[in-house]
């Protein structure tokens, strides 16, 4: 079931996150004016009727559980319907696919500098994203980007019910050293499929 994509005041608050996660340059957001927008991901104007049926056959497929399909459907080449490319990130995630999914979602929620976060991003894609950095292992970039995203989403709210569960079945110790990133990296798993639809 496809949920609402909803956008958020931005803030200046810069991201900390890992070097291998985000630039150690804390980026900025945009500010309200600026010519650097998301609207330049999809394509202009109104999607086509093709566009609309193309898409609602890879939701139906999503939906079904026919992931492999529904991202081969979705990885159009040189498309720049942003509903098209987060599909092909939902199914990245559903399939355990969570390095290939931070690489897809990266571009979509960054600008072209890299430090830069894009203003008029929907908060289902930096959910996703966020999602993609937890169950790639990079539990700190996944708190930084939420902290720009809604926080009464019910993504959001079911993403961070979820991870607290799995932190509990850690332990003291273990859930410690998964706070400050050290020992071992811990696998985690939440408890019910990853990824939003638009």
């Amino acid at each position: 079931m496809t949920q609402p994509a909803t956008n958020t005041p931005q803030t200046n608050a810069p991201i900390g996150a890992p070097s291998n996660v985000l630039p150690q340059t804390p980026p900025q957001v945009t500010p309200p004016g600026s010519t650097q927008s998301a609207s330049t991901l999809p394509a202009g104007g109104e999607p086509s009727s093709s566009q609309d049926a193309k898409y609602h056959r890879i939701v139906a497929q999503i939906e079904a559980g026919q992931y492999a399909a529904a991202l081969k459907g979705a990885q159009e080449k040189g498309s720049t319907d942003i509903r098209l490319r987060n599909a092909a990130g939902v199914c990245l995630l559903r399939l355990g696919r969570s390095a290939a999914a931070v690489q897809l979602y990266r571009p979509l929620v960054f600008a072209p500098d890299g430090l830069t976060l894009l203003r008029d991003v929907p908060d289902v894609v930096r959910l996703n994203f966020a999602t993609a950095l937890l169950l790639d292992g990079r539990s700190a970039g996944c708190t930084d980007i939420l902290r720009h995203v809604d926080r009464k989403l019910p993504g959001v709210q079911q993403l961070r019910r979820s991870l607290r569960a799995w932190q509990q079945k850690l332990g003291l110790w273990n859930r410690l050293c998964w706070k400050l990133g050290i020992g071992r990296p811990q696998t985690v798993t939440l408890d019910y499929p990853p990824g939003e639809l638009l």
